[in-house]
C-alpha cells in the first residue's frame, strides 16, 4: 500500500518531474523506494533459504553462514 502511494507521489505528471528530470527530493524518494524494495526482496530470499534444512542447503552447495551474502548478491545482480 505504501509503495503504491509513493509511486503516485513521485510519478504524477507535472507534480514532481519537470521536463523529464526529477527534482532532488524526488530522486531521493525514488532511491528510497527502490532501496526498500531491494531490502524486502533480500529478506524474502533469505527467509526462504533459511527454511531449508542443512541437507537441502548442502545439496545446492550453500552453507547456512553464506545465506545473507547469497541473498544480497542475487538481488544485486538483477
Amino acid at each position: 500500500m505504501k509503495e503504491a502511494a509513493m509511486t503516485a507521489l513521485v510519478d504524477r505528471p507535472g507534480h514532481a518531474f519537470r521536463n523529464g528530470t526529477a527534482s532532488g527530493l524526488t530522486r531521493r524518494l525514488v532511491a528510497l523506494r527502490d532501496a526498500w524494495s531491494r531490502h524486502k526482496e533480500i529478506n524474502a530470499l533469505r527467509d526462504e533459504l533459511q527454511r531449508l534444512s542443512d541437507r537441502e542447503l548442502a545439496d545446492i552447495g550453500i552453507s547456512r553462514l553464506s545465506i545473507g551474502d547469497i541473498a544480497r548478491s542475487a538481488v544485486a545482480s538483477k
